[in-house]
């Protein structure tokens, strides 16, 4: 899976996931289904994953959300809430209610185990890197290690966005206690990056707290929206260099705790081929 000591086989992985998963191993388990989900390695199969996810009790409340959903057979989302416009300009759009109460629940415990301090994409190198500018923390799941409930709203994600999910990056969720904020930036990737990010996905998983806004100084707009609702905005201009409209920050919050899911889509699939290590 990793490609660290050998090229990266998602095939290869996805049968030893499968193999050490029947054998009682977990993480495993959870690793397979993750494929099974998004079709890494092998064909797609969303009723396994749901038949998986029914015979283990641990999944009980995972599976109720998702039967909640408006999925089809294959775990399409068939509808999302209409967009409205925030700005003039016509550049930042707004669903309401995107998730429900239930589902942001279930994003913020299974981000709280693993929150760590956020970081951002170095200019001069292209690595991550800590920054005052964002002082928040994060955690991400990337596609081997989503949930079946998370997977689910990756694709109502890209459903809502008129992209694929194979463009995402992987999910983050991000957490701000008081006084934390993320500063004036722009979402886009530095000069000369061969896949930039097209399309930031912002959900707002709480309403716990005053303060933390989403703030687009160039188009006069603060916004903070209810448990559930999203927005959204294009990164890039119609030549695709960045938009310097679209610079934002996340305002400091003054009480209470801010939990926000982010998602960035680039503009072609990501490369799921991995390092190159060695032959296997």
């Amino acid at each position: 899976m990793s490609g660290a000591l050998i090229r990266r086989d998602l095939t290869l992985a996805r049968e030893a996931y499968r193999s050490a998963g029947a054998l009682g191993d977990e993480f495993s388990r959870a690793a397979y289904m993750a494929l099974l989900m998004n079709g890494a390695g092998g064909r797609r199969d969303w009723p396994e994953v749901l038949r998986y996810l029914a015979v283990d009790p641990k999944h009980e409340q995972e599976l109720a959300i998702i039967k909640q959903m408006q999925l089809d057979a294959e775990g399409e989302p068939q509808s999302v809430s209409s967009a409205e416009i925030l700005d003039n300009e016509g550049l930042v759009h707004c669903f309401r209610s995107f998730l429900s109460r239930k589902e942001c629940e279930h994003l913020v415990n299974l981000a709280k185990p693993t929150l760590q301090p956020s970081l951002i994409v170095d200019p001069e190198t292209g690595h991550m890197v800590a920054n005052p500018i964002r002082s928040s923390e994060a955690t991400s799941f990337p596609f081997v290690a989503e949930t079946a409930a998370l997977h689910a709203i990756n694709r109502r994600i890209a459903f809502a966005s008129k992209t694929q999910v194979e463009q995402a990056e992987p999910t983050q969720i991000l957490h701000y206690r008081e006084k934390q904020e993320y500063r004036l930036h722009l979402d886009a990737l530095p000069k000369g990056t061969s896949n930039q990010r097209l399309i930031t996905f912002l959900i707002y998983l709480n309403n716990s707290y005053t303060g933390g806004e989403t703030v687009f100084p160039e188009l006069d707009l603060s916004f903070r929206g209810s448990t559930g609702d999203a927005i959204m905005f294009r990164n890039l201009r119609a030549d695709e260099l960045p938009d310097s409209r679209l610079v934002h920050a996340g305002s400091p919050v003054l009480r209470g705790q801010k939990y926000l899911l982010s998602k960035w889509v680039r503009v072609q699939p990501l490369d799921l081929s991995g390092p190159p290590g060695r032959p296997f």
